[in-house]
């Protein structure tokens, strides 16, 4: 899935292998759930085409559907502020990144 998405690229062979063929600078924990899980979500109801009452413009009048929506931008926030590179990178701490998710 990370080949498909043009992550990584890999080749056969004994000296083989994978290697990161997107720049680790721009590349975001968030990309990469996505390619492996698609489109993260924490509830199927934020999905267009999830079966409830509420769906389309209804939607915006469920209290449930506003605070999974305002959570999971939160979330899709913080998965896109954390990069390959800050996660690899040894002069970046773990604190660091912590700090940087609140």
């Amino acid at each position: 899935k990370l080949k498909t998405k043009g992550i990584v690229d890999s080749q056969q062979g004994a000296i083989g292998g994978y290697i990161l063929s997107s720049n680790p600078e721009k590349l975001t924990v968030c990309k990469i759930i996505e390619a492996i899980e698609g489109e993260v979500s924490i509830s199927k109801c934020l999905s267009d085409d999830h079966p409830c009452s509420r769906n389309g413009t209804n939607k915006t009048s469920c209290k449930m559907h506003i605070a999974f929506a305002a959570i999971n931008q939160a979330l899709i926030s913080r998965l896109n502020s954390v990069t390959v590179r800050s996660i690899t990178s040894p002069e970046v701490s773990s604190l660091e990144i912590i700090e940087k998710l609140k």
